[in-house]
């Protein structure tokens, strides 16, 4: 990993929204005062209820953002990949993030101070307008996760983790899940127990619907799991 900040001007990070919707004058400006560091797989990037003067890029690496719920029972809110954008939930109110956020591999994060980020915002319409199209996807898929975790069955909610997963880190020409996540983790996004993520694993795989090689999870028809997800 690199020691010194990325060049913004140059950043192989062709999906992150500063460079696709800023000035050259903001975002050289940005180049010239953006922090950048590295997290180990496990370290923590933002701790829940911590006070937010940034707002973080992941330039490489995966992040998943947990919060703890009633009797200590960890759920996995996010999944975020290289281009993505951490902490942005904590900009507003009291400015604390409401969950964890956890490098899921060795990644390299750039941050930008509040203040400043305020700043590209007012002066950059188009970054705003993207801001807010995100922000409400996001809000859209958490009102989704929140109905379907009530409502779904055990099967039903671990096929559609299985489809949330691969949304983030799934391959689209092999069908394979770019990301080793434990059968604890799966449960942690699909709100049921490990157990009961194995058991449906088998299942899955016995019926044809995915196939598991060592570690790794493909998916050859995603539209087999959505007919899960459907009750079909």
């Amino acid at each position: 990993m690199p020691l010194t900040p990325p060049d913004c001007f140059n950043c192989h990070c062709k999906d992150c929204s500063i460079l696709k919707n800023c000035s050259k004058k903001w975002l050289s400006i940005i180049n010239d005062r953006k922090t950048y560091f590295a997290c180990k797989k496990g370290q923590a990037i933002i701790y829940e209820g911590m006070m937010m003067d940034s707002v973080y890029f992941i330039y490489k690496g995966k992040a998943k953002a947990t919060a703890v719920g009633l009797h200590g029972r960890q759920q996995i809110q996010q999944l975020a990949k290289t281009g993505d954008i951490l902490g942005f939930r904590g900009m507003g109110g009291t400015y604390t993030f409401p969950s964890s956020v956890y490098a899921i591999e060795d990644s390299c994060i750039c941050a930008i101070g509040r203040d400043l980020f305020f700043d590209v915002l007012e002066a950059n319409p188009d970054l705003t307008f993207a801001m807010l199209m995100m922000v409400t996807d996001e809000l859209r898929k958490s009102e989704l996760r929140m109905k379907n975790l009530s409502l779904m069955n055990v099967r039903e909610k671990i096929a559609n983790s299985l489809l949330y997963i691969y949304e983030i880190f799934g391959n689209g020409s092999s069908g394979e899940l770019d990301m080793t996540l434990s059968r604890q983790e799966i449960a942690e996004i699909a709100g049921t127990t490990k157990e009961q993520v194995s058991k449906c694993l088998s299942e899955f795989e016995q019926e044809g619907k995915i196939k598991v090689d060592r570690k790794k999870i493909i998916i050859p028809d995603i539209h087999v799991l959505k007919r899960i997800t459907r009750g079909t």
